[in-house]
């Protein structure tokens, strides 16, 4: 099966940037332990973005940095924004206030211009904030326009709701709380975002109950769709979709593993000298493993569905052996014996080789099974590079010969 990570690959570049740190006063917010911990609260319509204080209001619709000094959104208040947070550094390339903790920067790497307006660093911060705000809308407006109505509506169960949507409202109030973390009242460069990042990591394990769900929730959507046609073409007109529910549904899977692959840029971007290095490092770190965890853990549950079909369809099996002592089933393909009729199918698992033939009808007709304690592997045959042997040690004349195909 294919990585779904190979499916998010983003371009990186290369040109090392500087880092810089957010003013004591500000701070992100109290990091949460556990996603259980953030409150889903009803979607008010009054609002068109985020409700409570998160500051968004103030937001220029080019730029995503606050302006600290104006509010009207022109390119020169853009430009003064940037200005006013590495006025903390002077000239010297020391912190102005003589407060080492107040700039994470060593001298002769931080200078003014070392995140001047336009520079790759804050181009790359730029999309990371701007397209969090676009996703956190996007959540809202799928709870707003779909989540809510649904539960109101007598056409559909509590259960329809929660196979379509699993903990999709948990995930929009932690993103509320995030989104305004890393909104800062001024620019305080790539530390302060990795740092806001880290102190969250926790909390995006909530993705992976979202994800484990999604194939269910795409089955489920598609027979009630299938059921209530009007009811869904009424509430994306409504809302003003151009996509249907389904679409929109795929979001949450995208931007977790969109995360690590903007930090990897910004890392990249950064200057490997800078004490805020470590920081950035450490958020990607951070969201790659919960981007390989939640593959990983999508792939055990498609390995346990395959094992619960093969069991179902599997004939002839020894009285002898019991798909039980096999273990872990890990891998499974089409391959060609040398010598056979047909092509065969090759399941690994943990404690051994399954080798079956699948019939017309669908079932698969046992063909052998060598323990991986009885098994001798050939991995190269020179006048065959396609081409591998197994050989069971209690029968060595038994050569079988495996063909990869393409």
């Amino acid at each position: 099966m294919v990585d779904i990570l190979e499916s998010f690959n983003m371009a990186t570049t290369s040109d090392c940037l500087d880092i810089g740190l957010p003013p004591d006063e500000v701070s992100p917010l109290p990091r949460k332990t556990s996603p259980l911990e953030y409150e889903v609260s009803s979607v008010d319509s009054s609002h068109t973005f985020l409700s409570g204080d998160s500051g968004v209001n103030d937001l220029d619709r080019n730029s995503i940095w606050r302006n600290s000094s104006s509010s009207n959104g022109s390119a020169g208040s853009t430009a003064s924004s940037h200005q006013s947070a590495l006025s903390l550094i002077g000239n010297d390339g020391t912190p102005s206030n003589n407060d080492t903790n107040t700039v994470l920067a060593t001298p002769n790497h931080y200078r003014h211009s070392s995140l001047s307006l336009g520079s790759k660093t804050h181009f790359i911060m730029d999309e990371v904030l701007h397209t969090e705000k676009n996703y956190v809308e996007d959540l809202r407006q799928i709870c707003q326009g779909y989540l809510q109505p649904m539960r109101e509506s007598p056409l559909f169960s509590s259960e329809d709701l929660n196979l379509v949507f699993a903990n999709m409202e948990k995930i929009l109030a932690f993103h509320r709380l995030f989104f305004a973390a890393l909104v800062p009242p001024d620019l305080m460069g790539p530390a302060y975002l990795a740092q806001c990042f880290n102190e969250h990591a926790d909390s995006f394990e909530i993705y992976t109950e979202y994800c484990i769900n999604f194939p269910a929730s795409v089955k489920h959507l598609a027979q009630l769709t299938t059921a209530q046609p009007e009811w869904f073409a009424a509430r994306q007109a409504d809302i003003g979709h151009s996509l249907q529910l389904g679409t929109y549904l795929l979001k949450p899977i995208q931007r977790i593993l969109k995360y690590h692959l903007l930090l990897e840029k910004l890392l990249d971007n950064c200057d490997c000298d800078a004490l805020g290095y470590q920081w950035v490092s450490e958020a990607y770190e951070s969201m790659r493993n919960i981007a390989q965890k939640i593959n990983e853990v999508q792939n055990q549950k498609e390995r346990k569905i395959r094992l619960e079909e093969l069991e179902l369809r599997l004939q002839e099996l020894p009285l002898s052996l019991t798909l039980g002592e096999f273990g872990e089933l890990l891998l499974d393909d089409l391959f060609r014996l040398t010598g056979a009729k047909g092509e065969r199918n090759l399941f690994l698992f943990a404690n051994g080789l399954l080798i079956v033939k699948r019939k017309e009808d669908g079932t698969f007709l046992f063909k052998n099974y060598i323990a991986h304690s009885n098994l001798m592997l050939s991995e190269v045959i020179p006048e065959n590079p396609l081409h591998f042997s197994v050989i069971a040690f209690d029968n060595p004349k038994a050569l079988t010969v495996i063909e990869v195909l393409y």
